[in-house]
């Protein structure tokens, strides 16, 4: 797949994780409601715990492109090829965190359930990312990078006033770290090298169903001629006359 179609695709994948982390805060809205009316005692527990994982929602598109560029960027650094359905299960997996989140944290409060939450979904992204990169330092690379995000997510959630400051400097740092990775990289020889190699393969592919003929060599029509016997010559006439 090209680099091009491969952007598409991602780009589609990203709005299609959105419409669940839309549907996942819309459900988290509607257990707050209902939780605020039935427990009166301990009610502002409660919706406070609905609101950090409100706001952790707003975080998860975030979380899924860091993800998702790290993915891409390795694919490109390292010449190795993710197909669309692996990220689609990795995207899964950190949405599968929103839900395990919510339904932990209406039993043992925020602060576990997201420690359980976010254990759970990066060790299941590690392990399989183990069978899809080929070294196990790229795997440890996106554990940790996995593990710092949560993290990083975790203290944004407990800091709110300065939460916007620290994720605008976040993310500049984080569009430092890809535009110097990618500064030597040739966007147009990465994108028609992967068009190119196919049109090898079928190059090659029919020279060897149709091998071409070898040439004729000019000296076998004498040889052949060559080795038949000479016959002499009759130049008796067939009618003539019987001799006397």
């Amino acid at each position: 797949m090209k680099i091009s179609n491969k952007l598409w695709v991602l780009t589609m994948l990203c709005v299609c994780f959105a419409v669940v982390l839309f549907s996942i805060d819309l459900l988290v809205s509607d257990r707050m409601d209902y939780a605020s009316a039935v427990t009166v005692s301990r009610a502002t527990d409660v919706v406070n715990d609905y609101r950090m994982i409100a706001r952790s929602i707003k975080y998860g598109m975030l979380l899924v492109g860091f993800t998702f560029g790290v993915f891409f960027l390795y694919e490109v650094l390292h010449e190795l090829r993710i197909h669309p359905m692996q990220y689609l299960l990795v995207g899964m997996a950190l949405s599968v965190f929103y839900l395990l989140l919510l339904s932990f944290a209406e039993q043992i409060g925020f602060t576990p359930a997201y420690a359980i939450a976010s254990v759970a979904c990066i060790s299941l992204i590690v392990w399989y990312v183990r069978y899809v990169v080929d070294t196990d330092g790229a795997v440890l690379l996106i554990g940790g990078l996995l593990t710092s995000g949560y993290g990083i997510m975790f203290v944004l959630l407990r800091m709110p006033t300065y939460s916007l400051l620290l994720g605008s400097l976040m993310v500049f740092f984080a569009l430092f770290a890809v535009m110097y990775l990618t500064r030597h990289v040739n966007w147009y020889a990465l994108g028609s090298k992967s068009g190119g190699s196919s049109n090898n393969i079928s190059n090659d592919s029919g020279n060897h169903h149709n091998p071409p003929s070898p040439p004729l060599s000019s000296s076998a029509p004498m040889q052949t001629q060559s080795m038949q016997p000479s016959q002499p010559i009759n130049n008796t006439p067939t009618n003539a006359p019987p001799p006397l």
